[in-house]
């Protein structure tokens, strides 16, 4: 069971502005200021001693994504790609994703 804690409400608050981000800003470049801050934001409050592993997750696991998009066709594609077919938000959307479900785990594990 999910302990209550404030590391809990951070990871739910984490994950609603993030939602709120995608579902407000339509403008890639909006969009990728605002989870940057997000992601950084996140590392900060939730974990910073790991930050060089969330910086790789924040590019393998995008960069991931484009690979299997290519090879698998017609899965899935973005309206608005900027770089390889996908945006440039997804680095740190990624990256926030990953830290909330280390976050999850964490607390889940004790």
């Amino acid at each position: 069971m999910i302990k209550i804690t404030n590391k809990t409400i951070g990871i739910v608050i984490i994950n609603c502005l993030a939602f709120l981000i995608l579902f407000l800003f339509q403008s890639n470049l909006v969009r990728t200021l605002a989870l940057s801050v997000l992601f950084i934001s996140s590392v900060y409050i939730l974990d910073k001693k790991n930050l060089l592993f969330y910086l790789v997750a924040c590019i393998g696991a995008p960069l991931s994504e484009a690979v299997i998009m290519k090879i698998s066709k017609n899965v899935w594609e973005y309206k608005n790609p900027n770089i390889i077919g996908i945006p440039y938000w997804l680095f740190p959307l990624w990256g926030t994703v990953i830290i909330c479900w280390v976050g999850l785990y964490e607390i889940y594990k004790q």
